[in-house]
């Protein structure tokens, strides 16, 4: 009963994720014909240009959702489940759905650029190494050592993916306008967590 009460929590964070990964889901749908087609037709430039596309509109929408989670958690939590139970939990799932949006575009990419095998690869090795930072992290700080074991592995997953896409086609992996989405983001999330403070 306990392990499911646990769980219960966790999955609120979960829950929250979904609303930010769902923009690069519908992204990623359409994008791997595309990237196919215009590789086949050794048309790099454009793809090239469709990937610096896609990843802008990712962290144009990814950085303040996730940054607005974690500094609204405790009034979500309360506003969805009637309680402030895991608030840092669900705080730092939702920062982690940034790096969640953009593996899932990152694979959608290496699928379009026919690097499938790669990719897969790339989430059987994510998913060995989340039992290995869960079985560390959890045993020494409970619920929250499974939330930072998630942001932990879609970091890595996320520049590995990133690595692999530039190695098949270079392409701009971040400028100043992502800089300033996620600076932005950031005094955003000040700004609307300071009544919270």
């Amino acid at each position: 009963s306990e392990i499911t009460y646990t769980y219960g929590i966790y999955g609120r964070g979960l829950s929250l994720v979904q609303i930010v990964t769902v923009v690069a889901t519908s992204m990623v749908l359409p994008l791997i014909p595309l990237m196919t087609k215009m590789l086949a037709k050794n048309e790099k430039n454009e793809a090239r240009g469709m990937i610096e596309k896609t990843h802008y509109i990712t962290h144009l929408v990814s950085w303040p959702a996730a940054i607005g989670i974690l500094a609204l958690v405790i009034p979500i939590n309360i506003a969805l489940f009637k309680d402030t139970v895991g608030s840092d939990t669900l705080g730092i799932i939702g920062l982690s759905s940034v790096f969640t949006a953009l593996v899932l575009l990152g694979t959608g990419v290496l699928q379009g650029m026919n690097l499938a095998k790669v990719g897969a690869y790339i989430i059987v090795g994510g998913t060995a190494l989340k039992v290995l930072t869960n079985y560390f992290l959890v045993a020494e700080f409970g619920l929250i050592g499974a939330a930072f074991s998630t942001l932990i592995v879609y970091i890595v997953l996320f520049i590995v993916n990133s690595f692999m896409i530039n190695r098949a086609l270079p392409y701009s992996l971040c400028n100043a306008k992502i800089t300033k989405f996620v600076v932005s983001a950031l005094i955003m999330g000040a700004v609307v967590y300071a009544p919270s403070f």
